[in-house]
């Protein structure tokens, strides 16, 4: 008889049924990862930025309306020019002071303030203290500021107003020589002198 070789045994020995059972456990999971890494998509966001430019603002600026206060505070101002002027007129008058002398009158003619004055004429001289001392005065008597200024006397309750428009070298300081038609709104001619009398700038 021929005698029967036995095979060699398979390098693959056959698992057991727990060891197939895993096995195909984990081909399983496998299969099943790769189909869904093979289905899974990636959704790529894209942002977009937009930039508004500003819009220019345009900034009115608005002037106050003048209120009643301030009309009255402007109306104010100009009373007090009009009172400064008043202060100028006066000159050297020591601000409404009142000035007391002796009344004379004289025949009227060619003044040192360089006009004629007629014995008609409300006009009066000062005395030359007063004149010369006033304020502005220079060598020249015509263009001294008091001429023209204005005084009033009194005497005895009778009141003149007349303008400066002389000299007087013969009275003394305060004293005023007045035209014959001034001197009458004091007192009559014949009295010639008239003591006390008061006058002041206007």
């Amino acid at each position: 008889m021929k005698a029967v070789k036995a095979h060699p045994v398979s390098p693959y020995t056959p698992r057991s049924k727990k060891e197939s059972a895993k096995s195909h456990r984990c081909a399983a999971r496998a299969a099943s990862i790769s189909s869904a890494s093979s289905t899974s998509v990636h959704h790529t966001t894209t942002t977009t930025t937009t930039t508004h430019k500003p819009k220019p603002t345009t900034t009115t600026t608005h002037k106050p309306k003048p209120t009643q206060n301030d009309e009255v505070e402007d109306t104010k101002d100009d009373d007090n020019k009009g009172d400064d002027n008043k202060d100028d007129d006066k000159g050297s008058s020591g601000d409404g002071k009142t000035f007391i002398g002796d009344a004379t009158f004289y025949k009227v003619g060619l003044n040192a303030c360089g006009t004629v004055d007629k014995p008609t004429d409300m006009i009066a001289a000062i005395a030359s203290q007063n004149f010369d001392s006033y304020p502005g005065a220079t060598g020249n008597p015509n263009k001294n500021p008091i001429c023209g200024k204005q005084v009033e006397a009194c005497w005895e309750g009778n009141c003149v107003t007349v303008r400066l428009r002389d000299r007087c070298d013969g009275c003394q300081e305060n004293d005023l020589d007045f035209s014959p038609s001034a001197f009458q709104k004091l007192a009559d001619l014949e009295l010639g002198r008239l003591k006390g009398m008061k006058w002041r700038y206007v």
